[in-house]
């Protein structure tokens, strides 16, 4: 939500995440990113290591009942 953002609350909430990581022994975290999220993860030192592709499936018309 616009008004959220800039207050630091997703960069806690990632800081959190990878302090519990650390403490349970994980060595790699996932994160499927956006565009605004991305640069708030990579200022925090992770990599981005590849991408993904969103598919938005519809039915064709005529496979409809």
């Amino acid at each position: 939500m616009p008004e959220w953002r800039g207050r630091g609350i997703y960069r806690a909430l990632t800081a959190e995440r990878a302090k519990s990581a650390l403490v349970r022994g994980v060595r790699f975290l996932h994160s499927d990113s956006t565009a605004f999220s991305r640069p708030i993860l990579q200022r925090s030192g992770l990599l981005p290591v590849t991408t993904t592709t969103p598919y938005i499936w519809t039915r064709g018309d005529s496979q409809q009942a």
